[in-house]
């Protein structure tokens, strides 16, 4: 193409190419046309007269004529000469790649020279080249320009180039990584620990003087707030620690025994004891697996009392702490949601106490559980389960020293063909039937396992939270409301039956009557 075009360009006079081609770089325009279609090649044919076009043609003729192909190079046998070999193919080819490269970089300095002289794309002496063989400049020759490599940044140290040069330092030179650069000091002269002492413990440590805020933006975020026995303090968690805060100084102490988050906490009906409990925490090199544990502390004098290690895989989901029985029970947060049961009297802070029951309940998620406080005859212990999609009614029987669970699901099927995505809350009434609140925002009233009766739309969103008291009880829902309700008598002990859910009644009965159980009070709270 190089001999070819040079041809074409010294015979081409007609169009006035002669004094363009003196200033013309040779390279630039064989690339060019190199790079041109058959189309664009047609083009400049059609604007050729016959003389030009016959010598053209036999200039193109001699280069048909294609040097034969050297014989491929066989590869020697023995592998050292073979790697020699493929080395030096290897330098050749990089060799080539840069000569082409450095062609290209030329050419587009020389393309961009030429439309910086010629006004842009159509002007100077290329345009009217352009416009005399009725070129289109559009035309993409398919030259693209090589984007320069940004230079990289130097490592920043924080010693002098001639600090580290220097011999004397040579003890000092230190490579720190940071992120992905590594950076290079020099370590202190004096006071910098060696290898066996940075192994060592930290000498100094933080003291903390006040928390603030609470572990309440979560999901699960239920339970996890109680009152002292005295009603001075409050007792809750964030991140790894207990917080016992006494409101009327603003002052707070801390129980910082756990190794990661807590999840749970609940109080002693009987004494100033407080049990926590925590997720799965990363296991330390050389000191095996590292489970779940509950931590059983006085918070009047912030000692702890009792370690219960390696409970369960996962972490402490929920504690309880019965008031009937004074048994602590825990729901645990592996795949089974296990209940396990200890006995305070074994709290004695040598040796782990017995684990009186381990039976699984769900495998639903479970958000809570209330524990009655007057538990049928039937039942050593009685508790609601409730959570994801379901809530179920857990007896607990004696049987020697130890305990057996009973589990049901209580079934909603009869009052809502489509069920409930979840049961956020539940409460005892002191008859011993218990309410449920539901995301729907009704309230269902059940005894045992079996619900009698359903409140609905006792709120339009969201049943979040229920309060007993010894007359009434208390909704707040996230329609912003909380609402008043009047404990009725159970409808069990009046002549007329009550409805179940295998024969469910026909008639919608008014919130207000006594088959409701729960009546609607005089007012509804606005927020």
């Amino acid at each position: 193409f190089l001999s070819a075009t040079s041809f074409l360009c010294k015979s081409n006079n007609c169009f006035g190419f002669e004094s363009y081609y003196n200033m013309a770089d040779k390279e630039l325009y064989a690339s060019i046309a190199a790079n041109l279609e058959e189309s664009s090649w047609s083009q400049v044919f059609d604007k050729l007269d016959k003389d030009t076009f016959n010598k053209l043609q036999s200039a193109l003729d001699t280069l048909k004529e294609v040097a034969p192909a050297q014989e491929e190079e066989k590869i020697a046998d023995d592998p050292t000469q073979a790697i020699k070999q493929l080395n030096a193919k290897l330098s050749k080819l990089m060799k080539q790649l840069k000569a082409h490269r450095g062609r290209f970089t030329r050419i587009e300095n020389r393309v961009s020279s030429i439309e910086r002289s010629g006004g842009g794309g159509g002007g100077g002496a290329r345009g009217d080249y352009a416009a005399a063989m009725g070129i289109d400049n559009n035309i993409d020759i398919g030259v693209k320009p090589i984007k320069k490599r940004k230079k990289q940044r130097k490592l920043k140290t924080m010693a002098k180039p001639q600090d580290i040069a220097d011999d004397s330092q040579k003890d000092r030179k230190h490579f720190y990584h940071f992120g992905t650069r590594n950076l290079q000091v020099l370590k202190p002269s004096t006071g910098y620990p060696t290898k066996k002492e940075a192994q060592r413990p930290v000498e100094g440590k933080l003291e903390l003087f006040y928390s603030h805020g609470y572990s309440g933006n979560f999901d699960e975020s239920r339970q996890n707030i109680c009152l002292s026995s005295d009603g001075t303090k409050l007792i809750y968690y964030i991140a790894a620690i207990a917080v016992v805060y006494d409101y009327q100084n603003n002052s707070q102490q801390f129980f910082t025994k756990h190794n990661d988050d807590l999840t749970t906490i609940c109080i002693s009906p009987k004494k100033t004891w407080c049990a926590t409990g925590q997720k799965d925490p990363k296991d330390e090199p050389g000191k095996g697996k590292d489970l779940p544990k509950i931590w059983i502390w006085n918070y009047k004098t912030m000692k702890p009392v009792q370690l219960i290690d390696n409970v369960c895989w996962g972490k402490i989901a929920r504690l309880q702490w019965s008031k009937a029985t004074n048994i602590l029970y825990c729901v645990c947060g592996d795949e089974d949601q296990t209940l396990k049961a200890y006995n305070p009297d074994q709290f004695k802070g040598k040796g782990e106490p017995d684990t009186l029951i381990e039976a699984n309940t769900t495998k639903e998620q479970i958000l809570g559980f209330v524990i009655n406080d007057k538990p049928n005859k039937a039942y050593y212990d009685e508790f609601i389960i409730y959570g994801k999609r379901k809530f179920l009614h857990c007896g607990i029987i004696q049987k020697g020293k130890k305990l057996l669970a009973k589990t049901k699901s209580v079934s909603i099927a009869s009052y809502k063909k489509d069920g409930e995505k979840f049961f956020p809350c539940a409460q005892w009434l002191p008859d011993g039937r218990y309410i449920v609140g539901a995301k729907s925002g009704t309230i269902y009233v059940c005894r045992d396992s079996t619900c009698i009766h359903l409140i609905e739309k006792a709120h339009s969103r969201t049943v979040g939270c229920l309060l007993v008291t010894k007359k009434s009880v208390i909704s707040a829902g996230h329609d912003k409301k909380l609402k008043r309700w009047r404990i009725c008598d159970d409808e069990g002990d009046s002549k007329t039956a009550t409805p179940t859910p295998s024969s469910p009644s026909k008639k919608k009965t008014p919130i207000s009557a006594k088959v409701s159980k729960i009546s609607t009070g005089p007012k509804a709270l606005e927020k």
